[in-house]
């Protein structure tokens, strides 16, 4: 980390990796650098170096999860356009009861039962933020508006961390927010 220059106590790295604390995101990102791995494991604890096949079944997983948004809003009377490959973002433009709107549709990058964790690409913008939960093999999906949610910043992207709860619910960052499921697409316009 002194190659960074970067200041951290001696006590700060065992709690690093003892899990009591996590390092803030220009810590995670001088620490990627300095062990040149990617930012992306080491703040996720994701392994490093995808294969050309893992990163095309996650560029077909994010797109999954557009088209899994897009689906209801145009089951529900609603019209979804898509934009030119230069935009990147948002991923799709809404058109649901009078109400246009931008999303960016993201699909769990971590999931272990306790935590759901998204990488939500940056910038934003005013568009809606949707983390798409599939259940299974299932047809059944799951809608979470993360939007006003509390991202950790890692730079060109942001993290979300949720910790599941009870009754299909999730518990933000944010220190009284619990976050369910939206009930229907109709309540993108709320």
């Amino acid at each position: 980390m002194e190659k960074q220059a970067t200041n951290v106590s001696v006590n700060t790295v065992p709690k690093w990796f003892h899990g009591m604390s996590r390092p803030r995101e220009d810590k995670i990102r001088a620490l990627a650098t300095t062990l040149r791995v990617d930012e992306v494991w080491l703040a996720l604890a994701r392994k490093p170096g995808e294969t050309p096949a893992q990163k095309q079944a996650n560029a077909v997983q994010a797109h999954g999860a557009v088209l899994l948004v897009a689906g209801p809003i145009e089951v529900k009377g609603g019209r979804v356009t898509f934009p030119s490959e230069e935009e990147a973002t948002p991923h799709s433009w809404a058109n649901l009861n009078g109400a246009q709107f931008g999303v960016v549709a993201v699909a769990p990058q971590s999931r272990d039962g306790q935590t759901i964790s998204f990488i939500i690409p940056e910038p934003i913008g005013p568009h809606r933020v949707l983390g798409v939960i599939a259940a299974g093999l299932s047809l059944s999906i799951d809608l979470l508006d993360l939007t006003d949610v509390k991202r950790q910043n890692h730079g060109g992207f942001r993290i979300v961390t949720l910790e599941a709860r009870k009754g299909n619910k999730f518990k933000a960052p944010d220190p009284h927010n619990l976050l369910a499921p939206l009930a229907s697409v109709a309540d993108l316009t709320a």
